[in-house]
């Protein structure tokens, strides 16, 4: 899953967040070479018109994180509920039981979450903070939750347009009580294509979301960004989105 492509998911005591971050395709807009201090129209037109091609297909909302547009992120309320009350229950109780190990600044530490790395094969490892997850078969229906996984990553390769060429493979699924957090960081690891959007659905309770610039000033940058993910609601980081550190 995160080999040749990436898709993450996530799920708290209130959320279920999936995030899915591509593979071996190229072509667009975040592939494109970008130069600092004077980003090109044709840039900047052809990375608006992705973004605003793919909210075309989801109807949600696009919001600029640069002044360039070379980082964005959709948000899509409501776009995939947890279809009932029993199944929220299941998806949550289907948490690895302990937390996974890592390893920051020579120092091991536990994840405050539960995590769980998904693939479309066995054995696949997806490796960040030190370490490296190993992956469940999501196409493995007699595992819990593989079903949920394999559909939203579906979806996701349906609405990048690469039905025929999968592009989305992998998924990191988080699980969080309430007082359970996830640091600051940027989603740019080396297995991961830089070129194609992260998508990140949420199951459960409102769940708060922070995207910090590392350089508020590269490209025309804003400020912090806060934004809170309900119930069913999917996040769509495009562009340098993912690498701004969040």
């Amino acid at each position: 899953m995160n080999s040749a492509a990436l898709n993450k998911c996530e799920i708290c005591d209130s959320t279920k967040e999936i995030r899915a971050s591509g593979g071996n395709t190229s072509g667009s807009p975040r592939g494109l070479p970008l130069t600092e201090g004077s980003i090109s129209k044709k840039v900047k037109r052809q990375t608006n018109t992705f973004a605003e091609e793919l909210n075309e297909k989801l109807g949600g909302e696009v919001i600029y994180l640069t002044d360039d547009a070379e980082s964005w992120v959709i948000i899509k309320k409501k776009f995939d509920m947890p279809p009932s009350r029993e199944a929220f229950n299941s998806a949550w109780s289907s948490h690895p039981p302990s937390y996974h190990k890592l390893k920051v600044f020579g120092r091991e530490v536990f994840e405050n979450r539960w995590s769980q790395h998904w693939s479309s094969s066995h054995g696949e490892g997806y490796s960040y903070s030190g370490s490296r997850a190993i992956a469940l078969c999501y196409k493995d229906k007699s595992i819990a939750g593989a079903e949920v996984v394999e559909e939203l990553t579906s979806r996701c390769n349906d609405l990048v347009g690469r039905a025929d060429r999968p592009c989305y493979n992998a998924c990191l699924q988080n699980w969080y009580e309430p007082e359970h957090t996830i640091g600051l960081h940027a989603d740019d690891e080396k297995q991961m294509d830089p070129s194609l959007p992260i998508f990140s659905l949420s199951w459960g309770g409102t769940r708060r979301f922070v995207l910090r610039p590392k350089d508020k000033d590269k490209h025309g940058g804003g400020g912090v960004r806060e934004l809170f993910l309900d119930n069913g609601s999917l996040l769509v980081m495009g562009g340098t989105g993912a690498s701004i550190g969040r």
